[in-house]
Parts: C-alpha cells; sequence; structure tokens
C-alpha cells in the first residue's frame, strides 16, 4: 500500500505542477504584455515631461522675445518715418530742380538759341 500511496502522492504532485506550470507561463505572458505596457507608459511620460520642460524654457524667453520683437518694431517704425523724410525731401529737390530748369529753358542767350525743352 505503501507503494500505492507513494504513486498517488507522486500522481497529484505531477497534476498540480502541470497547471502550476501552465499558469506560470500564463502569467509570464502577462506580466510581459504587462512590462511592455508598462515601458510604453514610462516612455510617454519621459516625452510629457520633455515637452514640458521645452515648453517651461521657451515660456522663459517669451518676454526676451517680445522685448526683441518691440525693438525690431521700433527700429523699423524709425527707418520708415526716416525714408518718409528723404522721400520728401527729394521731392522738394526735384520741384526745386523742375523750376530751375524750366525757368533756364525759356531764357535766350544773346545769340538767338532757341529753348531746348522744345523740340525744333
Amino acid at each position: 500500500m505503501s507503494n500505492c500511496q507513494d504513486t498517488t502522492e507522486n500522481h497529484d504532485t505531477q497534476s498540480l505542477q502541470r497547471p502550476n506550470q501552465h499558469h506560470d507561463t500564463l502569467n509570464g505572458s502577462i506580466l510581459e504584455s504587462h512590462n511592455g505596457r508598462i515601458d510604453q507608459i514610462s516612455s510617454s511620460f519621459d516625452l510629457q515631461d520633455e515637452a514640458i520642460s521645452t515648453t517651461s524654457s521657451a515660456d522663459g524667453n517669451i518676454p526676451s522675445i517680445l522685448a526683441d520683437l518691440n525693438r525690431a518694431q521700433d527700429l523699423a517704425d524709425s527707418i520708415d518715418s526716416r525714408l518718409d523724410s528723404i522721400l520728401s525731401q527729394l521731392g522738394d529737390i526735384t520741384a526745386e530742380l523742375e523750376q530751375n530748369l524750366s525757368g533756364h529753358n525759356n531764357t535766350k542767350t544773346s545769340e538767338g538759341s532757341q529753348d531746348i525743352s522744345k523740340p525744333t
């Protein structure tokens, strides 16, 4: 009987091991799947942390960038004003030259030359 009991005990032990091996394999697959998912989530958090860090860094630069843009706008306005002044002066000079040329062209020399503003 002792042999029979030993066989039963061995049989019970083997039958218990098989489901455990299958259970361990299943748990291993689930664990690997969960670990892969955990790695994905961890990577996602790393990317979010990097994005937040980059955004925070950019946010810190925004006042400096705005100040640079304001200075650039002021410079552009100054250049525009200066160009308007130069164009106005050129208009005045052009008008004066046209007046001088028209007055010069209408005068005749003692030799009787004709007005050079009109073709002969």
